[in-house]
């Protein structure tokens, strides 16, 4: 393989990464799945024409909005593990994603999670991630505190304008009411499950089960329910499969990427030291804007949602893993 060549920079760690020292703020939005749906298509289940489609993924009606700051992030192996660390604040929405294993057995999809939107304050923390995994990362200013987050970035309000706004609301999750001391789940997982069974309102409708079992007669005998999407979050383990889009454009032809990829890596999160389910009355605010036009396709809408979920805990990035490239 070709050796990769480092830049004049010793910022922009190698993985796989340890990230410690971080503070999270979770929510859950109930969203669009036939939007989702086309979103996953138009990225993770793109083939060129003829091409099976393996794997496959389908959506859940749900995305995850999440505040995290982090204190340090930095590689896991020499001679990088001795570099200087680099801190980071971000806003991630990612998607709960189904991946089948599209051979028409009757085997259980495996949860993985898809990052679509992803606003952090670090340079090298942006080149890095984008670079490496394919993460799709933007510079803004990302705040974090005791009654939500809010994150502002650069922004287009319509198009043909000749300047942006630099600092335009993207995100904001805050809270509106006090009500009494936040609650203590029994695990993570399971206090991510009342968060999905709170957003979903313990339903499910027939649509979007069509969805997961991806009209595949063999897969109707899975029984595949709104149970069976709760029980998915609260079986969740330390080590989470997270999967992305790489592309680069081709310089050539803009419109099209001169290198695609569908990747995975593992996410083992450990050393959980705090974790409360918030309490009081929240609010998501998502503005209108034509240069951040995803969140509003796929339904992550303004509106009340959810108490989120406050945690701290450790995060170590693995290396990735290509499941199919052009």
């Amino acid at each position: 393989m070709i050796p990769y060549t480092e830049r004049d920079t010793d910022l922009n760690f190698r993985p796989p990464y340890r990230i410690t020292g971080v503070e999270a703020l979770s929510a859950v939005r109930k969203i669009d799945t036939a939007a989702a749906q086309q979103w996953l298509d138009e990225t993770l289940n793109w083939r060129p024409q003829g091409e099976d489609v393996t794997p496959k993924f389908t959506a859940l009606p749900i995305a995850f909005v999440i505040f995290m700051h982090m204190k340090s992030m930095c590689s896991i192996n020499p001679p990088h593990d001795a570099w200087g660390a680099t801190s980071e604040s971000e806003m991630v929405v990612t998607l709960p994603v189904l991946e089948w294993d599209n051979e028409g057995f009757p085997s259980l999809p495996k949860l993985k999670f898809y990052p679509i939107v992803l606003c952090l304050d670090s340079g090298p923390a942006l080149i890095s991630g984008r670079e490496v995994f394919g993460f799709p990362k933007m510079l803004g200013k990302v705040e974090i505190g005791p009654d939500g987050g809010v994150v502002h970035t650069e922004v287009c309000r319509k198009p043909g304008e000749a300047t942006t706004d630099k600092n335009g609301l993207l995100l904001s999750l805050r809270r509106e009411k006090a009500s009494g001391p936040a609650s203590i789940p029994d695990s993570f997982s399971k206090g991510l499950a009342e968060m999905v069974k709170d957003e979903l309102l313990g339903e499910i409708d027939d649509s979007v089960l069509g969805h997961l079992l991806n009209l595949n007669p063999a897969r109707k005998v899975l029984n595949f329910t709104f149970r069976g999407v709760v029980d998915l979050f609260e079986g969740l383990e330390i080590g989470q499969e997270f999967v992305f889009l790489k592309q680069f454009r081709d310089v050539e032809n803009p419109d099209r990427a001169c290198y695609r990829a569908v990747a995975e890596c593992v996410l083992e999160f450990s050393h959980l030291t705090s974790m409360s389910r918030e309490s009081g009355d929240w609010e998501l605010e998502v503005p209108e804007w034509y240069s951040s036009r995803l969140l509003k396709k796929i339904g992550v809408e303004s509106g009340p949602i959810g108490a989120p979920i406050r945690s701290e805990f450790q995060i170590d990035l693995s290396l990735g893993k290509t499941l199919w490239t052009s």
